[in-house]
């Protein structure tokens, strides 16, 4: 019977562990799952099963500055191993999209850190496919990985994301956007970015492929597919909304 109970005593304390992932809610548009601290983003970033929620952060978030010193594949130990080398593990792949609803509550998220240069689809949010994202801001990311690289998204598919900004360092091969690395068929509202792009192939101050380009401070490539249509010019604060690429 003793047994028993310390059986039932550890089940009952394993799901109530299991439920306290995130700061509340239950992942629906009336309750959306909270998220107050980096442990939570990278939760949800190991949690597939949820790519479909609702969330809020209801605080800004700031991972380290040193990041060797923070547990990025959430094993419970910030060990510096081989896979907290590679950094966040962005929310949603090519094989399983995030298809919620990211309010970020006009907080920001600072210091994101990503280092998986022979990844493609790298961004906080890797691969993004109807998803809404909205008033968050990125500040001081570094964000490296192969093509399709974005500050907060790597891929987009007919999503919508408005009042967004990034800042820092956003780097990849080809398709590198401070904003979105590759866009399709998706909708900006009042975006920008003026994080510094760096990559070998084509790359874009803030989005490229069909997407609708707010202002970027800096320069911008514009490449549609295989149409060769080169633009450089300076963007300083230039509003350039509804503007495609």
């Amino acid at each position: 019977m003793k047994k028993l109970l310390i059986i039932i005593l550890l089940l009952c304390t394993a799901t109530q562990f299991s439920m306290a992932q995130y700061a509340g809610g239950e992942g629906t548009e009336e309750e959306p799952y909270q998220i107050s601290t980096a442990k939570d983003l990278v939760y949800l970033s190991n949690t597939k099963e949820d790519w479909n929620n609702y969330f809020i952060l209801i605080a800004d978030i700031s991972f380290p500055e040193d990041e060797t010193t923070f547990d990025w594949d959430g094993d419970g130990t910030a060990d510096w191993d081989e896979s907290d080398t590679l950094g966040f593990l962005p929310i949603g792949n090519r094989d399983y999209e995030f298809t919620g609803n990211f309010d970020g509550k006009k907080h920001t998220i600072s210091n994101l850190y990503i280092e998986r240069p022979e990844v493609p689809y790298v961004g906080l949010f890797g691969w993004a496919s109807t998803a809404i994202i909205k008033n968050l801001g990125i500040i001081d990311c570094e964000v490296n990985g192969d093509y399709n690289v974005g500050g907060i998204v790597g891929h987009g598919n007919n999503i919508a994301m408005s009042n967004c900004y990034s800042t820092g360092k956003v780097r990849g091969d080809r398709t590198i956007g401070g904003l979105i690395g590759e866009c399709r068929g998706s909708n900006l509202n009042n975006c920008y970015s003026a994080a510094k792009i760096s990559g070998a192939g084509h790359y874009f101050g803030l989005l490229n492929n069909n997407g609708l380009l707010c202002y970027w401070k800096g320069y911008r490539k514009c490449f549609r597919w295989w149409i060769y249509r080169i633009e450089q010019r300076r963007r300083d604060k230039t509003l350039l909304c509804n503007r495609k690429c």
